[in-house]
């Protein structure tokens, strides 16, 4: 008995160390874009680096698989980030604005490209809006309430993923 026990023990152990985290997200969400991320907590799109390239004081690129615990911007991670330093003020709207503003709780989630984003901190570069979603519980999303999800990629983008050049 003790065997038995000992061997689902080790089993239970060794599958819980190698199982993948998984990321939170709205169902359907097929993109291969990156998610930008500018003085480590504004998120943006690529048009940021295009417009004011001559401010840009530094740029990182993580591919890999990262650690939820070590990184807060896991989450938005499936795809790759791209974090940039800007010597540059951005306009931004917080999550907690973006929610009072279409009636929802201020610390209600928020979604991001259809990742929930899991820190409150984060904030959205204006410019990089595309567009707001409403989007309601059913039995497919699984949501408790109702919680919007901010496009920072344009339908073409969400449809076809992102162009090779942007996804270097």
């Amino acid at each position: 008995m003790n065997k038995i026990i000992t061997v689902i023990y080790f089993l239970f152990t060794f599958t819980s160390i190698y199982s993948q985290e998984n990321y939170v997200k709205l169902p359907n969400i097929k993109t291969n874009c990156p998610t930008y991320i500018i003085n480590n907590d504004i998120i943006s799109d690529d048009k940021i680096i295009i417009n004011k390239r001559k401010l840009v004081t530094e740029i990182s690129v993580l591919k890999r698989k990262i650690n939820r615990k070590k990184y807060k911007f896991f989450n938005l991670s499936e795809n790759g980030i791209i974090l940039i330093d800007l010597n540059d003020k951005i306009p931004f709207k917080t999550q907690a604005e973006l929610n009072i503003f279409l009636g929802l709780p201020k610390n209600n989630e928020v979604y991001i490209n259809g990742y929930l984003l899991e820190h409150s901190e984060y904030k959205i570069a204006t410019i990089s809006i595309k567009e707001i979603e409403l989007i309601e519980p059913n039995t497919i999303n699984k949501l408790k309430t109702k919680v919007i999800n901010v496009w920072t990629l344009t339908p073409k983008e969400r449809a076809n993923g992102c162009s090779k050049q942007n996804v270097k």
